[in-house]
């Protein structure tokens, strides 16, 4: 009898400490498209040199592209099946992202997120849903080679419907060239 008490007080425990997560808890090297989440894998980097911002202030652009498995990605061609966020911001430093928050803004102006565009679907054939910025916010840091990437993005789908596009990445960005 105590054996079987003793089982159901630990189901119980167990079950109560299971409740306790939100479903909103961060996991790691996820991204999340209107409720639906999808593993992130990699990451790369391609910076575009020396711009000056909308007030005259010097920075660079850089686009950082995250990517499930099942994503190649070549240069600017991107292949195969999965999701993707690439995300264009404008740098205050003229020779590396510089960590921080960058909010959204329709202008390049130090320290934004220009655009972010997510898709889910075969890149191959071309068909999936995409999802474009209308407001949202990206922090970055980094720790050596490793950098840590988290998004909370509204976004807005072909018909015009609001999604929420949210989740973070840690890891290495690969450099990679855009033409």
């Amino acid at each position: 009898m105590k054996t079987l008490l003793s089982y159901f007080a630990s189901l119980l425990f167990f079950v109560l400490v299971l409740s306790s997560c939100s479903k909103d808890d961060e996991v790691p090297d996820r991204i999340t498209i209107d409720g639906t989440s999808f593993k992130l894998t990699k990451g790369y980097i391609a910076g575009y040199g020396i711009e000056y911002d909308d007030n005259g202030n010097q920075g660079s652009i850089y686009d950082i592209l995250l990517a499930s498995n099942g994503i190649t990605v070549t240069g600017d061609n991107l292949g195969g099946e999965g999701q993707i966020l690439v995300m264009t911001l404008f740098s205050g430093s003229t020779i590396e992202l510089k960590p921080g928050t960058y909010d959204y803004s329709d202008g390049f102006i130090e320290s934004t997120l220009y655009d972010a565009f997510a898709a889910d679907g075969n890149f191959d054939s071309g068909t999936g849903t995409g999802y474009y910025t209308i407001d949202g916010t990206v922090t970055i840091s980094r720790s050596g080679n490793t950098w840590t990437i988290k998004f909370d993005l509204q976004m807005e789908d072909d018909s015009g419907n609001d999604v929420i596009v949210k989740g973070s990445f840690s890891g290495q960005l690969i450099e990679i060239e855009f033409d």
